[in-house]
């Protein structure tokens, strides 16, 4: 037979866990869309010395595309 004590940490213990998880959220996902009229079928963009001093640069201030920044080319 469980015991009043444990009984009780055991119900709180059930509801923290969730509320614990729900606050563990992975943060908001930022969107970054790029239109350029110089862009030729089959040439990679991110190749290019300005694209990738703009990467650099969003990297630098913590920006990681994937985690909390997604780019869309256009």
């Amino acid at each position: 037979m469980i015991g009043r004590r444990a009984f009780m940490n055991l119900a709180v213990l059930a509801l923290a866990v969730p509320v614990a998880a729900r606050a563990q959220s992975t943060g908001k996902m930022y969107r970054i869309g790029l239109l350029s009229s110089s862009m030729q079928p089959g040439v990679d963009p991110a190749r290019s010395p300005n694209m990738q001093a703009f990467f650099a640069g969003l990297h630098e201030l913590g920006w990681i595309e994937g985690r909390n920044l997604l780019i869309f080319w256009e």
